[in-house]
């Protein structure tokens, strides 16, 4: 669903960093990492450039963040709308009894699966993940593990204790 922001102004030549949220009953924004350069926001002004900032958006699955520049020789207004959505990015991790995800491995470690998920981003190009959580009772380990499905990859992280 697409989310109109607040316009911004920019003078002559003017190049800002901003962040824009996805709100409401839609409120998970998926980043360039998962969307690739398809259908993630709309900007109605030819004046304007616009670059995502994947690292600025780490740990905050509703937020946009850009660096703008107006390249026109004139003040000119930047308007966005944002496509939002209400299933959550595959990255974005349910709660950790300690609070402390660990380093991510590429392998499932070969637990009982649980809370098995299929997440596709409804692009015209589209990109689908699967994510679950498993359970080690020898280990007392738990982890959350997501499979990019196109590149047949699992990344699997800890439940730190």
């Amino acid at each position: 669903m697409l989310q109109p922001q607040p316009t911004i102004n920019f003078g002559a030549d003017d190049t800002k960093g901003w962040a824009f949220y996805c709100t409401g009953d839609n409120p998970y924004y998926w980043g360039g990492y998962y969307a690739g350069d398809y259908n993630r926001w709309k900007q109605d002004n030819n004046c304007f450039t616009t670059s995502e900032n994947n690292a600025g958006e780490v740990g905050d699955p509703s937020k946009l963040d850009v660096t703008i520049t107006n390249w026109c020789a004139k003040k000119e207004g930047y308007n966005i709308s944002l496509a939002c959505s209400a299933v959550p990015p595959p990255d974005y991790e349910p709660a950790c009894s300690s609070g402390n995800w660990g380093q991510p491995v590429f392998k499932d470690p070969g637990c009982p699966q649980s809370n098995i998920k299929n997440t596709c981003n409804g692009l015209q190009t589209q990109f689908c993940f699967q994510s679950w959580t498993e359970q080690c009772t020898t280990t007392n380990v738990q982890w959350y593990c997501t499979l990019d499905i196109y590149l047949d990859l699992t990344t699997c992280s800890p439940c730190a204790n």
